[in-house]
């Protein structure tokens, strides 16, 4: 598996995995410690970019809840994905309706975090705001 332009970067260090996303890979995938090869979590593995529930285009962070869910940013589709712990093929889109201004709308997210009451916080790049 390449990488192109590895950008988010998540780390697991009870399970020993590293999860990458990969943003003109258009992907997201995991990596065990001490291992040379990867697993394509989400996205096309072929890179092409999409912008149906299961693809991404120009992915940029990754993150966890403590459930296990894996949430990526999904810059040009304006959209931050969560994929459930127990079904990774299932997936839903938590905020993001497009590009806009409004607060239904990102402009090329690109950066995502949980605080310790799990508040989830957003960086919405081109709109200049958290």
């Amino acid at each position: 598996m390449e990488v192109y332009n590895p950008f988010g970067i998540y780390v697991d260090e009870t399970n020993s995995v590293l999860y990458v996303t990969n943003a003109n890979g258009n992907t997201a995938a995991e990596w065990p410690f001490n291992s040379s090869t990867g697993t394509f979590l989400v996205g096309n593995t072929n890179v092409t970019a999409g912008s149906n529930l299961t693809m991404l285009n120009y992915s940029l962070d990754i993150t966890f809840d403590s459930y296990g869910n894996m949430f990526v940013v999904d810059c040009r589709n304006h959209r931050i994905q969560m994929h459930y712990s127990l079904n990774r093929n299932e997936v839903i889109t938590i905020i993001g309706n497009g590009k806009g201004t409004d607060s239904t709308h990102l402009n090329c997210p690109s950066g995502i975090a949980f605080d310790s009451n799990f508040n989830l916080y957003v960086v919405d790049l081109n709109n200049h705001r958290l």
